[in-house]
């Protein structure tokens, strides 16, 4: 497999910022829906008015002030409006939005990239739609304070790549929706309520400075489903409430992996099933299963749990006593306790992998891959399904699929030479090369790009 990923080095030469100024624009005024905007152009604001529903709009069907967009900076609600339309204010350069309580719905993608976005405050029982404050990736990351009264939905990458630092779910909050806070570096404590049912795939991913998960005061949760890798990356995270969720069903594949979660975990007995490396490169001491779960794949961690696995009967290791894999399944299962059986004279056979895990009470199964040792192997960036294939009687086959991803790559050095800089890195040897952005402002606008060799650690760039 071709490796694909290429890192990213960003340097910033300039912290100079500099100022935006407003081309001057005239009044104007319209209707919207069954309400009302107007916009002044000497206090740069728009003024929704009325009762009822504003309009939709979308990206090839934009709202009628668009063209004041980049003026304008204060936005005002007055009367009562039921709804905020999709794409109302997208790309608008304001700066505090204030969602009165009469609103219940927030359009998709009606504040995206509002960049200068600082406050968010949404006072009703409101559903919040996909990418509705959601910014870039590439766009600077300001810090942004978010206050949610009563919100019962939040949409799929709601608030994706927003500076949000801290954030209190209230009761009446049912779903978060995938990739909802994806990326959101700054944010670092979480507080859910006992209402929450579902947490989407990739829901917290990535957020590298998420230390501490909450529940209510008190109380069990109703979370029952804690999608895919809805909190895969979250370096920091050290405190999540399973003992407050008495009835969670699902925890999906790589949910937790990479986190810095520790001590024993006990899953209660409405469980019923555990992902494939859910808590992959997690230090746990112990977990504990007081139900019977599906246990696909029991990748529990690269630094996975060599002791005081508690309570877990009716599972076999399978696989060659002489696996060439790392630690070959044999040892594997010793350490942890498990019975082995050698599949070398076994009708079950496994090819792509050492081992797997079967749970004869259920007669299910799940392939074994810690990517620590796949790595030897697949030492490429990529996806990779494994398969796991039966003979005879047991004439099937299934597979797993598993990421390996390039080491991050980091500046170690910048130094400034004649008309330009030079920068220093660690070489990676899983990339095709290296792609360099620069910028002479500190908002990172107008960045330039240069590239550099697969092979190359350092480079310099004149002006």
């Amino acid at each position: 497999m071709k490796k694909i990923i290429c890192a990213l080095l960003s340097v910033c030469l300039l912290l100079s910022l500099v100022p935006f100024s407003a081309s001057a624009l005239d009044d104007a005024s319209g209707t919207t829906g069954s309400c009302t905007w107007s916009y002044n152009a000497t206090t740069y604001r728009l003024t929704i008015s009325g009762n009822g529903h504003m309009a939709d709009y979308s990206a090839e069907n934009p709202a009628p002030w668009k063209e004041y967009a980049n003026s304008i900076t204060s936005l005002s609600f007055e009367g009562n409006i039921n709804n905020i339309g999709s794409y109302a204010f997208a790309g608008t350069r304001i700066v505090v939005v204030m969602i009165p309580g009469t609103v219940t719905q927030i359009g998709e993608s009606a504040f995206e990239d509002c960049t200068a976005l600082n406050n968010i405050f949404i006072y009703g029982n409101v559903q919040i739609g996909n990418r509705a404050f959601k910014v870039d990736s590439t766009k600077p990351m300001i810090p942004c304070t978010v206050s949610m009264n009563n919100v019962t939905r939040i949409g799929d990458e709601a608030f994706r790549n927003r500076g949000i630092s801290e954030l209190t779910f209230h009761e009446g909050l049912s779903s978060i929706g995938e990739y909802a806070f994806y990326n959101c570096k700054s944010l670092t404590e979480v507080t859910l309520p006992a209402s929450l049912v579902r947490i989407g795939p990739y829901a917290f991913a990535n957020c590298t400075m998420l230390s501490n998960v909450s529940g209510p005061e008190s109380g069990p949760m109703e979370l029952t489903s804690i999608q895919n890798r809805a909190f895969s990356g979250c370096t920091n995270l050290e405190e999540f409430p399973f003992e407050m969720c008495e009835s969670l069903q699902v925890i999906g594949a790589s949910a937790f992996q990479s986190t810095d979660l520790s001590g024993t975990i006990v899953f209660p007995n409405t469980l019923s099933t555990l992902g494939s490396g859910a808590f992959l490169n997690v230090d746990l001491s112990g977990v504990r299963f007081d139900g019977q779960t599906d246990v696909q794949g029991i990748s529990i961690g690269v630094k996975l749990v060599k002791n005081n696995l508690e309570n877990i009967q009716g599972f076999f290791i399978y696989g060659s006593a002489t696996a060439n894999v790392g630690t070959s399944a044999k040892a594997y299962a010793e350490n942890l306790g498990f019975r082995f059986v050698n599949m070398d004279d076994d009708p079950y056979r496994v090819t792509g992998i050492d081992c797997i895990v079967y749970n004869f009470d259920f007669d299910e199964y799940a392939a074994f891959a810690r990517e620590n040792e796949l790595m030897k192997v697949y030492d490429d960036v990529g996806e990779y399904k494994v398969w796991v294939k039966f003979k005879g009687d047991y004439a099937e086959s299934d597979y797993r699929i598993f990421d390996i991803f390039p080491t991050e790559t980091k500046i170690t050095k910048k130094s400034g030479v004649k008309k330009g800089f030079k920068i220093t890195w660690k070489r990676s040897y899983q990339v095709d090369g290296y792609q360099i952005q620069y910028s002479l402002k500190k908002s990172f606008s107008g960045a330039k790009t240069v590239y550099a060799s697969a092979n190359a650690t350092t480079k310099t760039v004149k002006k």
